[in-house]
């Protein structure tokens, strides 16, 4: 029995010992599939306040079309003025408007506070009361209460939240969940009061308003709120592509008790792109809550789209997830001894796969750099050491694969699927790993991550055409440069640009591309990425098969064939993205990169047997 074949035993028992903690974040994953439809209260008070429609008829008409939570927005002297519950006056307004009048008041140059129309509700003038100093004067025929104003309280100073809203939510059966807004102290103070005594079975969801989490930049404030929150039963929000500052801190004080939120504009996109994006979102990045603002339009137009929107999201969302109040992803540790057995799986892959470097000498120092990432991830538990070993095996795994599995020509089709098979499985040991290594709450959440992704793109691709090309490079260092190497060069360079920046969530896409992905996202569930199945693992197979008649040209289709791999690695380290997901668009990439390949195959074969003598034979040499 030879050593190699040992050292992969040996990954193969580790990488069985690996996988339960693998297993528990699969079963995480599939048993959270409940997901919320989510709409502010503010918008439908705009709404129905500039049109002939009714709170009542708009509430129910959305709850009958699926939706499932209303956000409350905090209480202040601002929002009660904006719902008419109150009028205000600042001394300077009042004054300027008693001057043409009958009547007057003896203001003092001093005033430092505000005039306001007494509430005709007890539950506004208490909420008012409990906050604020307040005199009743009378000017004229108008009794107005005077509030006293210091540097703690002003207009959008939170009071507390509105529980006649809340009742009347709650009445048509609709979940609610409640924005809190980072201001002052004394507001955060009142807010988190607010939040606690109001705290029950049905409202268990914070949604931090802003750019910041209640009581940042504080930290010691942001602990102590969350703490207090958290421990009373409440979970917070992530908005997608929304950093919110001191959200990350909470998640990690609170074990990433969060819920996954992405935010839909309306009447951005057309209702079909607005419904292929919501369930994007819940089927392939774990969002369980949406948040919709409703279109800009006339009221009765605004509503019958969300209406629509609504009834078509529910026929076009997969069987599997329904509607209801989101709730976090439940916690799960993953077994010290699963971890110890991923990390030294990692490690006796690196040892493997660096026999392609000829440098003994390198290897046993790649080897060793690996484990001592691996212990000082075990004795410190800094996430960072994890990072980079995960980093490490990311690259290598792509690299390895493409160079070991084309190490010699092949002489038929079967032997092109046999290394392309291998290569695959090479990568997946890769995978594996990664997947093993960096796993928790926190990836699924996304609050902690792969470090490195733009490396993943990169450094296979540099390293597959070093490996082969380097005497060609060599040579060419002490060649004379000619205007064309120059053109040549800046060609490569702004291929490689172009491909960095197709990397990633922000890259433009074409709508013939884009209607080509709805169209695999149709019939497939989900697509498979366009770098693999087009490019990629096609450019892999063809170079496997052109290697058996030349070994130059067979190499250069080896460079853009290691991208199908490097991609595959990539969409495992997007840990948001479900297990299931990754899996699934990877077989179709694999499969439809394969059959793609074996066709250029086939057609090359039959052009290659008749254009053969023609070809100069030192083209195919």
């Amino acid at each position: 029995m030879s050593k190699r074949l040992v050292l992969w035993g040996i990954v193969v028992l580790l990488l069985l010992a690996s996988l339960p903690g693998i297993y528990t974040r699969w079963q995480v994953e599939e048993s959270n599939t409940t997901y919320e439809t989510v709409l502010p209260y503010f918008e439908l008070a705009e709404l129905t306040e500039e049109s002939g429609l009714t709170m009542e008829d708009a509430l129910q008409e959305l709850k009958d079309a699926g939706l499932t939570t209303i956000s409350v927005e905090p209480l202040s002297l601002e929002s009660m003025d904006e719902k008419d519950k109150i009028d205000i006056y600042s001394p300077t307004d009042l004054k300027e408007s008693l001057r043409f009048s009958p009547y007057d008041y003896p203001f003092s140059d001093d005033l430092e506070g505000i005039f306001i129309s007494v509430p005709n509700e007890e539950y506004y003038a208490n909420i008012i009361e409990e906050h604020f100093v307040t005199d009743r004067v009378m000017i004229g025929d108008e009794r107005l209460l005077y509030l006293s104003m210091d540097k703690e309280l002003a207009l959008d100073t939170v009071l507390g939240y509105d529980r006649e809203v809340i009742e009347e939510i709650q009445s048509y059966g609709f979940e609610y969940i409640v924005r809190a807004e980072n201001t002052n102290q004394y507001g955060n103070e009142t807010t988190v009061e607010a939040l606690l005594d109001m705290k029950n079975e049905n409202l268990n969801g914070i949604l931090f308003s802003g750019q910041e989490a209640i009581g940042y930049p504080e930290l010691a404030a942001v602990r102590s709120y969350s703490k207090a929150l958290n421990d009373a039963g409440y979970h917070f929000y992530s908005i997608e592509f929304t950093g919110q500052k001191g959200n990350t801190l909470i998640a990690r004080e609170t074990n990433y008790d969060h819920v996954r939120l992405h935010s839909l504009s309306l009447e951005v996109m057309e209702l079909q792109e607005n419904v292929d994006r919501a369930v994007r979102a819940v089927k392939e990045r774990n969002m369980r809550s949406l948040f919709l603002h409703v279109p800009e339009t006339e009221p009765n137009e605004s509503l019958d789209a969300t209406v629509l929107f609504l009834e078509q999201l529910e026929q076009q969302m997969p069987a599997k997830f329904e509607t209801g109040p989101a709730k976090p992803f439940q916690d799960y540790q993953v077994p010290v001894w699963s971890m110890i057995a991923a990390l030294a799986e990692g490690i006796m892959f690196i040892y493997i796969a660096s026999e392609i470097v000829p440098v003994r000498l390198a290897r046993l120092g790649v080897t060793a750099v690996m484990a001592l990432l691996a212990l000082a991830y075990l004795a410190t538990d800094k996430l960072l050491f994890a990072q980079v070993f995960a980093l490490g095996i990311a690259v290598a795994a792509p690299s390895y694969a493409v160079v070991k599995t084309s190490e010699h020509g092949m002489a038929s089709v079967a032997q092109v699927i046999k290394q392309y098979l291998l290569a695959a499985l090479y990568t997946f040991v890769g995978i594996i790993i990664v997947v093993a290594v960096l796993n928790g709450k926190g990836f699924i959440t996304g609050f902690e991550m792969f470090r490195g992704v733009k490396l993943v793109y990169v450094l296979p691709i540099a390293f597959v055409a070093g490996y082969f090309f380097w005497q060609i490079a060599l040579r060419m260092l002490n060649m004379d440069i000619k205007y064309w190497h120059a053109l040549v060069m800046v060609f490569i360079g702004g291929a490689g640009v172009y491909y960095v920046l197709r990397t990633g969530n922000t890259s433009s896409v074409s709508s013939i591309e884009m209607t080509a992905r709805h169209l695999l996202e149709e019939y497939l569930y989900v697509r498979p990425r366009t770098k693999e199945f087009l490019l990629g693992f096609p450019a892999f197979v063809f170079g496997l098969y052109v290697m058996g008649i030349s070994k130059l040209w067979g190499r250069l289709f080896m460079i853009p064939g290691v991208i199908g791999f490097l991609s595959i690695v990539n969409t495992f380290t997007h840990y948001h993205i479900p297990l299931e997901i990754s899996m699934l668009r990877t077989a179709y990439g694999l499969l439809f990169g394969l059959i793609i390949g074996l066709i250029a195959v086939v057609v090359f074969g039959f052009i290659f047997k008749r254009a053969y003598k023609y070809i100069p034979e030192r083209w195919i040499r």
